[in-house]
């Protein structure tokens, strides 16, 4: 009846003995975390006009000053900004009981950059600001050591996998053997903390806190048992 008892429970936590208990099967997880020593961020410039070269050579002017400052400033290199999307938007005015107006197009340049020091966050957020960005958006940070953290993760989650294994055949008077299987699962990272800012002057540059990287693995590993 008692190990009726506990092979209930090991049903219950998602654990199984198998082959006439010679073996033992177990999930376990682990998190690895460090500071994030790499930031991103995408910025949009929305520009109007009644004609639509006039608003691409507007847009073009502002993003020129952009990109120029963000690589003599804050030394951003032609790979840390990518444009992501340009779009051409025919607008229209509806005037009552009458047929749409057009009334001018709306260009809407999208650019992401990467950026290597941590400390230009908060100022680049302050000079996009200031030089004609509407948009800023998706700001997020990450970790250029990404590799390392999932092999620790995988380590404690191999330990943690180990640690119920051993708690649970001790339970039930046995003792852990060689490794039979093992399983990677899936990597997950938070998702990014969303942070927009609209088109206004700031006062002062924003304080923005990277906070911490975390990345957790899982594995499923099988234990002979004795």
């Amino acid at each position: 009846m008692r190990n009726r008892s506990f092979i209930c429970a090991l049903v219950l936590l998602g654990l199984t003995f198998t082959s006439f208990a010679d073996s033992i099967t177990v999930k376990g997880d682990g998190v690895a975390s460090s500071d994030p020593d790499q930031a991103a961020l995408t910025f949009k410039v929305t520009t109007k006009s009644k004609e639509a070269m006039k608003a691409q050579e507007e847009n073009a002017t502002i993003m020129k000053k952009i990109t120029k400052g963000l690589r003599k400033k804050y030394s951003l290199h032609d790979k840390d900004i990518v444009t992501s999307s340009y779009n051409l938007i025919p607008r229209f005015t509806y005037p009552r009981d009458k047929a749409p107006e057009f009334s001018g197009m709306e260009i809407q340049n999208e650019v992401a950059i990467k950026i290597a020091n941590l400390e230009n966050v908060s100022a680049i957020i302050n000079f996009l600001t200031d030089s004609g960005v509407t948009e800023i958006y998706n700001i997020r940070f990450s970790t250029s050591k990404e590799e390392k953290l999932k092999v620790m993760a995988l380590e404690l989650a191999y330990e943690n996998a180990l640690s119920k294994a051993k708690a649970l055949a001790l339970k039930a008077n046995k003792k852990i053997g060689d490794v039979k299987e093992i399983k990677e699962g899936a990597y997950s990272t938070p998702a990014p903390r969303p942070m927009h800012f609209e088109a206004k002057a700031m006062s002062a540059a924003p304080v923005i806190e990277g906070g911490s990287v975390g990345i957790s693995a899982a594995v499923e590993v099988t234990f002979d048992i004795k």
